[in-house]
């Protein structure tokens, strides 16, 4: 999973394709907490005796998450680092309410830029000459 956010580049995994890590900077979270309101524990309840999909808690989730991410990416970005890698998630409940946490490794990552060869033709021509190589003959 990778999410460009503004600036910053947040992945799962514990590199970055294309990017070499400069600076581990360090752990960075970001928590958030809900709780069910009363109307929200009824259609839940209701959903769950006929069935379906229960899109408030959904809704709910998905909202909580982001805010989540939200305080992580803020604190990574305090602390000078352009992108968080080994991102994990964790939801539990705790007194009825439930906890959103995400974290993982700020770090100061560059592109990669890998320099390519360039060569004349007569560098060619001479290197295909020493290893037994002609080129065809044009024809008149």
């Amino acid at each position: 999973m990778s999410e460009k956010r503004g600036q910053m580049l947040i992945v799962t995994t514990p590199y970055i394709p294309g990017y070499s890590i400069k600076e581990i900077i360090g752990v960075v979270y970001g928590v958030t907490a809900r709780s069910r309101t009363l109307g929200g524990v009824i259609t839940g309840v209701q959903a769950l005796v006929v069935g379906g999909k229960l899109d408030i808690y959904i809704s709910e989730a998905e909202s909580a998450l982001k805010e989540a991410v939200k305080k992580m990416v803020s604190e990574a970005e305090k602390r000078g680092a352009n992108a968080i890698i080994g991102v994990n998630l964790s939801m539990s409940d705790v007194f009825g309410a439930t906890v959103f946490t995400v974290w993982g490794t700020a770090v100061k990552a560059e592109p990669v830029t890998a320099a390519v060869p360039t060569l004349s033709m007569e560098e060619i021509a001479s290197f295909a000459e020493a290893i037994g190589l002609t080129a065809p003959k044009k024809e008149q």
